[in-house]
């Protein structure tokens, strides 16, 4: 929708000027998309929710050691807090006369990645405590793919505070892209080619652990 409606955007917006290319990102950050994000968010919360409450629960029934699901609860609630700071992308719009905007819309998605890190993990902790050995290949393949889907987003949180805190991203929203070089095209640099297959990706990953 963006992209049909409002072409414009990819030569020149928040995010190309911050990191010096586009991503996923520019899709929900203008226009109708945007719109339609914070619409959707309630009630992506409802049911992020009762996935959190079955977790509890099935975690407290099919648990078999205390010490394990103390330590899981812990992990369950920091993941919770951190990933529903997820909101902040779609409630504040990042733009480049504001700096503080794409701080705050930034630091809510790598904060929002990371809760979404830490309850994956509670989830691999949950298949060596609540399964006996040997796991069923199904769930030998689940364990791959959420081992493999963490270290992803793992490795994209680091990428996004390193940027936060090393990078003097207000800076780079004075400077055009054709004076910074910041690829413009979606697929314009190896880093703009990674972080959209990046993306691709942690989509698709979700959608092969429902079918598992």
């Amino acid at each position: 929708t963006t992209l049909s409606r409002h072409p414009h955007v990819l030569e020149d917006n928040p995010i190309l000027r911050a990191f010096h290319h586009n991503n996923i990102c520019i899709g929900v950050d203008h226009g109708p998309a945007r719109i339609t994000a914070n619409v959707l968010w309630p009630i992506m919360v409802f049911a992020y929710s009762m996935y959190l409450f079955m977790a509890y629960c099935e975690m407290q029934l099919f648990g078999m050691s205390e010490r394990v699901k103390r330590w899981q609860i812990t992990i369950i609630c920091c993941g919770a807090l951190l990933s529903f700071c997820f909101g902040l992308c779609f409630g504040i719009e990042p733009k480049m006369e504001e700096p503080r905007s794409v701080y705050i819309h930034t630091w809510g998605f790598a904060l929002g990645l990371a809760g979404f890190c830490l309850l994956r993990l509670s989830e691999i902790i949950a298949i060596f405590n609540q399964n006996a050995r040997p796991f069923r290949p199904s769930l030998q393949s689940r364990l791959v793919l959420l081992t493999v889907w963490l270290v992803l987003t793992g490795g994209g949180v680091v990428v996004l505070i390193k940027s936060l805190l090393f990078e003097d991203l207000a800076a780079n929203l004075q400077t055009p892209p054709h004076v910074s070089g910041a690829a413009v095209d979606i697929f314009g640099s190896m880093k703009s080619v990674g972080s959209w297959a990046w993306a691709i990706v942690l989509i698709i990953f979700p959608l092969a652990d429902f079918w598992l």
